[in-house]
């Protein structure tokens, strides 16, 4: 008996394409939970932030920093945090008007 030989391999059935239409929509999926994430640890970032205890200093002094070249802001014994709340000894402001 000879064995016959089959020179041409099976092929397993190729997997389905997704239509485009399907494709855009997943795409759209995993963008809108990137960007929803995104945003839920920035705000879960910025609770924590503002109730340390040194962050009423530091807001007072980026605030002091962003104000115009003709105005200053001094804080001293400042303490305490934003979220709730602290003590500021002594604070001034000072603009040419």
């Amino acid at each position: 008996m000879a064995e016959q030989n089959n020179s041409t391999p099976t092929q397993a059935p190729a997997a389905p394409v997704l239509p485009k239409r399907r494709r855009w929509l997943r795409a759209l999926g995993w963008t809108f939970a990137a960007a929803f994430l995104a945003i839920v640890l920035a705000v879960g970032g910025l609770l924590w932030w503002i109730g340390k205890d040194d962050s009423l200093n530091q807001t007072l002094q980026r605030v002091a920093g962003w104000l115009p070249a003709n105005q200053t802001l001094v804080a001293k014994e400042v303490s305490g945090s934003v979220k709730n709340g602290g003590h500021i000894g002594w604070l001034q402001w000072q603009s040419p008007t």
